[in-house]
């Protein structure tokens, strides 16, 4: 490397004149070789510098300049030499780049112009010639860097790949001499390049190679330890050993370390740039006479300089290595113990499965005593204790905790809090009981390599929805009157129709209104109509059915009454008159206390005895209060809440919007034990004294009121599998358990009570009026700012199914494409003619597919609504499924059935290679079949069940049931549903409690969480799936995997490009887009912000900020009279015609 890479000559005019040393252009007479090129470079878009045109004077800034014309230059004069075998685009590179280079530096005045013993000071002479270099030395040290980590990388593709930008960084760097030397030997023989002999240019040439050999040694040297990764193939109880005997080093002790290897890498640097310099010189025609005294030591100093920040990596690298060392073997032994503690905790999964199995048979074959005693034979899961390591850890730092509390609070997936707690636990039982909260909450990332248990509440919720709304969803729009172009929007059913159609599920029908019926329908669909009320029992008692088997697993039992309605409460009629509401239930219901039976006895004796143990336990208590003990027969019971809390309990629930079908942690939490609070008003709804609540508080509809009772029933079982069906007794045992042996803390288990409520939609619901008030203001403000910022989210949206390769592979995703366009056709049918009364709705696979999954039906589709307005929102769901809102949530569903599709053909491509994969692709099977609660054998057996093949939308299939390797008995949809929605929802996100952080489920910060919920989400699983995908420490040898990541990447940045020139163009905008810009259009978080107030509060902000800019920037008077009704008017625009047609009339 030379001193000064563009030396000229003392008398030379310029601005380096008099710098010393010779020019790498002297071969051209000291002219540029590119004098005579004509036209603009096609650099020039590169601009002088990437840093911008106002630092050009900059020595640091305008040696990226330095580095272009260098290697312009090397090219040209390469071409000089070897025209015949170079490629004529080079020679215009070259011209190009030197171009680009000279116009950035035309500002550049070195400070010391003159040579090093001629410079008033030497230091500062010496700083700005290694400045001039920087762009070469760290472009090379960074390339460098890349190939050799690449190099040391466990899989063969990355070592091709580091090996081929090895050879690359040599070229480049040999070519940077070639340049330099061209400019020595030149300027020594006094002749053109051109005119250099056979045996001139052999010396030329030898030079440039030794050099660029002897420049490998001092980059080699201040690269070690710092490129790469070591992989220790010492056996872990040789890390455990040596773990115990380190000591940490101190702070003193590293940067001495430090110290030490920069001095060496300057010295190394500086010694090689001599002799570099030597070697340039003695190759030349004037030989070993031609060296200079001053170019030779300012070289070495320069170097020296130059190696001393090329040694700061590797300084860092080697006075962190002991401690580095420890951590590493720290992490090992934490991975050790981890795993072993996971495998016990699967095993203790297969005993507790073992158990519930006998437990069931026996349950199934015996009752009464025999029962009894039957059970207390059976032996109890014995928990596992693995061998484990015991060493004493060393805490990360202040900083590190205090990002990571940061990010969790802020950023992080809610699950992760818990995820962490994972390294507290020391048992088979530990494991299994955290584990089963956690994945009650969240499924397994896709991409983690974590085993899912069983699906989260979520999952487990929509497939219910699949199974038991979807299909009379479709009786309940067969039935609807339909408005033409508008498809099921604001579509319902007669009054008549509705009214007949509860009448006869309740077995009381009037003679004169099903002739009014019949005859309005025809003989035809009135046969059809009475066919599909019976096939709405059949699903009311799989619905018992389903309740009773689950609830009854925690010992819970429902009435059953045939001929039942479960007609919903009407919540806008209790809303009206809350107080009548409050006297129904307690004269007409006869909504009393609340009971809990503490124990049974022999005798009444025994029980007057008992329970006066406990008034003297528990203290004098007063009848009727909270927490009296009576006594009822040969029963001792306590009275948890008095008939007024009860009836208040309820009413605020209904006010509150709260599903009926769930206890909030607080209801849960005012018992002692969390247990035994009974039925909530759900199983309840079925009980014969509801029946007496008066009809001016129930819904009108009978088909609306199934409707809501089926959404709760799946509401109810999902929550019952996922948590427990008695007051989540489950998930309170897990607790228990889990802060008796340590592994959490009293605030871990409350964080686990708040996620309950978060995923059941109930934290921090208002509590009361004034609460209400406030959370109704929010969200209408999130409603405007919706409508007056987001109009073109769907524009923003054609980034998502770039996702799909990534997910499910881009050959798959083609194979999908037939269905999409049959299932596009079908939509546009549908949306203009629905169909007529008695006519079921034109649909497509891809569209039974999605609703399978539990997707755009009913309650379940609500993503654009969190997305766009931070909470549920109707309003913002009807407006983005409108022309104004560009019908954003249709295409959210055109999305999810592509991804859902997509993956589909991915496991059947799976499923008939099952006997034949190998490798790799089978490494990735595996990985993706233990992400969602499979092995080899499970997936074989599902495969078998449907005769080899798929059949996913066969209802026969998917009720079959399989035997999984771990003992569980389960049915095919309870695997393959699943499985389809988290590809799907892998690709178009779904907000959910458990895949955003806490704060962003409550209701008070609705305004906050607007818009933030698809960056959050963007980085808590695709970016991080990607990440995971491409990241060499991973030692996946997935290549396939990787390059579907890049593509997916590549093409998704193409269409945020597109998109963002879509709603320029709309805009009329001709503003220039960065690349920063673009990151940030594909959705990553935190990037592209240009407003503090913008990135914190979201489009809501954006409305503040208009009115204080207004208020005190114009005069407040101004704001109200002038830019309100202009707000007024946008926002009228844009709710009614949309984003883009108030784009236009707005010019007008």
């Amino acid at each position: 490397m030379a001193t000064n890479p563009f030396g000229i000559e003392e008398d030379e005019a310029g601005p380096f004149a008099g710098a010393g040393g010779a020019s790498p252009f002297a071969n051209i007479g000291g002219t540029s070789p590119f004098a005579n090129v004509d036209g603009e470079s096609p650099f020039a878009s590169m601009g002088s510098n990437p840093f911008g045109q106002q630092l050009k004077d900059d020595s640091i800034v305008s040696s990226y300049d330095f580095l272009k014309m260098q290697l312009g230059a090397g090219l040209e004069s390469f071409e000089t030499l070897y025209d015949k075998w170079m490629p004529d685009f080079l020679g215009d590179v070259g011209r190009s780049l030197y171009e680009s280079g000279a116009e950035g530096i035309e500002d550049y005045y070195p400070e010391y112009p003159e040579g090093l013993y001629s410079a008033s000071d030497k230091l500062g002479w010496v700083l700005e010639r290694t400045a001039e270099g920087a762009a070469t030395n760290a472009g090379l040290m960074l390339a460098s860097g890349i190939s050799e980590s690449l190099l040391a990388a466990p899989t063969p593709h990355l070592k091709v790949a580091g090996a081929v930008g090895k050879t690359g960084t040599f070229a480049l760097n040999w070519l940077l001499q070639f340049n330099e030397n061209v400019g020595v030997h030149t300027k020594n023989a006094g002749k053109e390049l051109s005119e250099f002999t056979a045996e001139e240019r052999g010396k030329l040439l030898g030079a440039s190679t030794i050099n660029a050999l002897l420049d490998q040694l001092p980059r080699k040297f201040a690269l070690k330890g710092v490129s790469g990764k070591t992989f220790d193939k010492k056996s872990i109880k040789e890390i455990y050993e040596r773990f115990n005997s380190a000591e940490k080093q101190q702070f003193v002790q590293s940067l001495t370390l430090f110290a030490k290897r920069v001095l060496k890498t300057g010295l190394f640097e500086g010694a090689t740039e001599a002799a570099q310099n030597v070697v340039s010189e003695a190759s030349s025609a004037t030989g070993v006479g031609g060296i200079e005294g001053e170019d030779l030591v300012g070289a070495g100093l320069v170097g020296a300089m130059s190696g001393q920040f090329m040694g700061t990596p590797g300084g860092i690298s080697e006075a962190r290595s002991a401690n580095k060392q420890i951590r590493n073997d720290q992490s090992a032994l934490e991975e050790f113990n981890f795993n072993a503690v996971q495998e016990a905790g699967e095993q203790f999964g297969v005993g507790v499965n073992n158990y519930e199995k006998q437990y069931q048979d026996l349950v199934d074959s015996y009752e009464g005593p025999e029962l009894d005693i039957k059970i207390k034979e059976l032996a109890p899961v014995e928990n596992i204790i693995p061998e484990l390591f015991d060493f004493k850890k060393t805490e990360p730092g202040y900083v590190s905790q205090l990002g990571t509390m940061i990010a969790d609070k802020a950023l992080n997936r809610s699950t992760e809090t818990i995820e962490r707690l994972r390294a507290n636990t020391k048992t088979g039982e530990d494991a299994y009981r955290l584990n089963r909260v956690l994945r009650g909450f969240g499924d397994t990332e896709t991409g983690s390599g974590d085993a899912q248990a069983n699906p989260a509440f979520n999952t487990r919720k929509n497939d219910y929805l699949g199974e038991l709304l979807v299909p009379f969803t479709d009786i309940k729009e067969k039935w609807s009157n339909a408005y033409p172009g508008m498809g099921q929007l604001f579509s319902n059913v007669g009054k008549d129709l509705d009214k007949y159609f509860g009448q006869v599920i309740e077995n009381k029908v009037d003679p004169v209104l099903k002739a009014s019926v019949a005859k309005d329908l025809g003989p035809k669909k009135m046969a059809e109509l009475e066919k599909d009320i019976k096939d709405t029992q059949k699903l009311q008692n799989k619905v018992y059915g389903l309740l009773s088997k689950t609830l009854g697993k925690d010992g819970l039992k429902i009435n059953f009454e045939p001929n039942y309605l479960t007609r919903g409460i009407d919540r806008d009629a209790v809303k009206e008159d809350p107080d009548s509401f409050l006297k129904a239930l307690e004269e007409e219901v006869k909504i009393g206390p609340t009971k809990e039976t503490i124990s049974k006895h022999s005798t009444i004796e025994a029980a007057l005895k008992a329970a006066v143990k406990l008034r003297e336990k528990e203290g004098s208590l007063v009848e009727g209060q909270v927490g009296h003990i009576s006594v009822l027969g040969k029963t001792v019971k306590r009275t948890t809440k008095t008939g007024e809390e009860v009836r208040n309990e309820i009413l605020n629930d209904i006010l509150n919007d709260i599903d009926p079908s769930v206890q909030t942690s607080e209801q849960i939490r005012k018992i002692k034990t969390r247990t035994g609070r009974g039925r909530p008003s759900f199983e309840k709804s079925r009980d014969g004294r509801w029946n007496n609540l008066p009809d001016k508080f129930r819904r009108d509809s009978a088909m609306e009121s199934i409707n809501d009772y089926l959404i709760n029933t799946s509401t109810r079982l999902a929550s019952a599998e996922a948590f427990g069906a008695n007051s989540a007794n489950r998930l309170n045992d897990d607790i228990n358990h889990l802060l008796e042996k340590g592994v959490v803390g009293n605030t871990e288990a409350q964080y686990m009570w708040d996620l309950y409520d978060a995923v059941h939609h109930v934290y921090k619901r208002p509590q009361d009026k004034t609460a209400r008030t406030r959370q109704a203001t929010y969200k209408t403000i999130a409603t405007v700012a919706a409508v007056r910022f987001l109009g073109m989210a769907t524009i923003s949206s054609i980034t998502e199914p770039a996702w799909i390769i990534q997910r499910a592979g881009l050959v798959n995703m083609l194979k999908a494409t037939p269905a999409m366009a049959v299932s596009a056709l079908s939509g546009i049918k549908r949306s203009l003619y629905a169909g007529g009364v008695g006519t079921a709705s034109s649909s497509s696979f891809a569209r039974d597919l999605r609703r399978l999954m539990g997707f755009g039906i009913g309650a379940s589709s609500e993503k654009v609504q969190r997305l766009m307005a931070g909470d549920k929102n109707e309003i913002v769901g009807v407006y983005f499924r409108t022309p104004a809102g560009l019908f954003l949530s249709q295409y959210t569903d055109f999305v999810r059935s592509w991804a859902g599709v997509a993956g589909l053909k991915m496991i059947e491509s799976y499923a008939k290679k099952i006997k034949t994969i190998k490798g790799v692709k089978k490494q990735r099977l595996l990985r993706e079949l233990r992400e969602n609660g499979l092995t080899l054998e499970d997936f074989e057996a599902v495969y078998r069940a449907g005769g080899n093949k798929i059949d996913i939308l066969n209802d026969e299939w998917l009720a079959k049931m399989i035997t999984k390797s771990d003992g569980t008995q389960t049915n095919i949809r309870s695997i393959m549903v699943p499985w389809l929605r988290k590809i799907t929802t892998d690709v178009a996100l779904e907000p959910q409690a458990a895949n955003r952080p806490l704060w962003m489920s409550s209701p008070e910060l609705q305004l906050l969480a607007q818009l933030k919920s698809f960056p959050i989400l963007f980085g808590n699983t695709i970016a991080k799936r990607v990440i995971r995908k491409m990241n060499p420490k991973a030692c996946t040898p997935d290549l396939m995997g990787q390059m579907s990541a890049v593509a997916a990447t590549g093409a998704a940045l193409g269409l945020a490009a597109l998109a963002m020139a879509i709603k320029d163009e709309i805009r009329d905008s001709d503003r220039e887009r960065g690349a920063l810009e673009l990151v940030a259009a594909i959705g990553t978080p935190g990037v592209g912000e240009k407003s503090l107030t913008g990135w914190i509060l979201g489009p809501a902000g954006g409305l503040a900020d208009d009115f204080l800019s207004a208020a005190y920037g114009e005069g407040l008077g101004e704001a109200i009279i002038g830019k309100g009704p202009e707000q007024v008017y946008d926002f009228l625009l844009r709710a009614t015609v949309g984003a883009i047609g108030a784009e236009f009339l707005g010019d007008d």
